[in-house]
């Protein structure tokens, strides 16, 4: 009977330790966009900005509303990584699409980067990438070896210290050539890897302390460290992941403790920095494309099909959350707690896991005859019923002590 009337305790505890609306399904935010978002980065729960496209969302409310940000494009333009370090200083960088004159009425696609600055949170911008200082005025003149050349990721350590990574790549008549150039934002630091390559991730903790996750020429899966700048870059591990995959994540929260998702339905996790890894089970088929820890314990991860599934205990077990409420793949989470998570990709789709984001959380005074427990003192079964005050997304927990 004393079994019974703790457990009883615990399940009143937790609806009142967790409020009702916490635990709340995936739920869509609204927008007018169709095409895929790339990247989400929010700095607390009220603010947060959108890449993808050619358009940057903002919101300051928790995503009750997101308002188109203008920035001034003179071509096509595709945003692929937005970083904030507080509620003004941001950048973000993608590439801008054009046609070059190759001869006769051929015209050769290519692409230039573009990286922009803002320190008004997004109200206006400033153009922060050499290769767009000067106006492209004639398609004619421009040298079709920049065939393509386009940042992918980003990471902003603080105001003063963050890094981008850009995909070059060319054809000519005799060879497919591909690099990946490293960047630091004040331009001093440079870095690339020449042949056929192509940069997936980049995570860096400090001036010094980083990691890059690349494809090589046969497709597998490679990462390299540093602790001396990324003049240092050097390879510290090769994932044999023998196929030609496009997508991929990598987080760290420290040193040590870090995770990588590759495409594929399984999660890579290294608790000495990256020189060992050990697989994860998922628990889902679908292809995981993105990744983002909140700590050493609480993960998430997001691919394919919008399956997003979440760890508490550092990777050791993954359970797929409430199905999202969307089958298109999700490109970029974005963890700010425990309760709020937010998660674009294809489609324009946006999602949050709480949806009362952006008002005031109000904990509802717990009713004890709200939970109804039978037989009580149970033995082989009981059943549990609930009731709550209003429609909302509940979270029943039950303790064996």
């Amino acid at each position: 009977m004393k079994v019974i009337k703790e457990m009883k305790k615990l399940l009143i505890l937790s609806a009142l330790f967790f409020p009702l609306n916490i635990f709340g399904e995936w739920v869509i935010q609204t927008s007018d966009i169709d095409r895929t978002l790339n990247d989400v980065c929010f700095v607390d729960t009220l603010h947060g900005w959108i890449a993808g496209g050619g358009t940057i969302l903002r919101t300051t409310n928790g995503g009750k509303n997101w308002e188109k940000i203008s920035v001034e494009q003179k071509y096509a333009t595709v945003f692929t990584t937005i970083e904030f370090v507080d509620t003004l200083e941001g950048w973000v960088g993608g590439y801008q699409c054009f046609e070059a004159w190759e001869g006769g009425d051929f015209y050769y696609p290519c692409s230039v980067p573009i990286l922009l600055h803002t320190v008004d949170g997004g109200n206006t911008w400033q153009n922060k990438q050499k290769w767009q200082s000067k106006e492209i005025t004639n398609y004619y003149t421009m040298p079709i070896s920049f065939d393509e050349k386009r940042i992918y990721d980003m990471c902003i350590v603080n105001s003063t210290c963050g890094f981008y990574m850009l995909n070059w790549r060319y054809n000519d008549s005799a060879f497919f050539h591909q690099w990946i150039e490293l960047n630091s934002l004040n331009g001093i630091h440079y870095w690339e890897k020449a042949g056929v390559y192509r940069g997936i991730a980049i995570c860096f903790l400090d001036s010094l302390r980083g990691w890059l996750f690349m494809f090589d020429e046969f497709h597998c899966l490679c990462l390299f460290y540093t602790e001396e700048g990324i003049e240092n870059l050097s390879v510290i591990y090769e994932f044999s992941i023998p196929v030609d995959k496009r997508n991929g994540d990598m987080d760290f929260v420290d040193n040590s403790n870090g995770w990588i998702v590759a495409d594929t339905n399984i999660v890579y996790h290294t608790a000495d920095g990256g020189t060992t890894w050990v697989e994860q089970a998922s628990g889902v088929t679908s292809n995981l494309c993105t990744i983002d820890f909140l700590d050493s314990l609480n993960g998430w991860a997001a691919g394919t099909n919008g399956v997003i599934i979440r760890t508490r205990d550092g990777g050791n077990n993954w359970m797929n959350e409430m199905i999202a409420p969307t089958s298109s793949t999700i490109r970029s989470l974005c963890v700010i707690d425990t309760s709020n998570v937010w998660a674009v990709g294809d489609d324009g789709v946006i999602l949050c896991s709480n949806p009362n984001f952006g008002t005031e959380e109000v904990t509802p005074n717990f009713d004890e005859n709200l939970l109804k427990i039978q037989p009580n003192p149970c033995f082989s079964s009981t059943d549990i019923k609930y009731r709550v005050p209003q429609k909302s997304g509940v979270k029943l927990r039950i303790y064996n002590l």
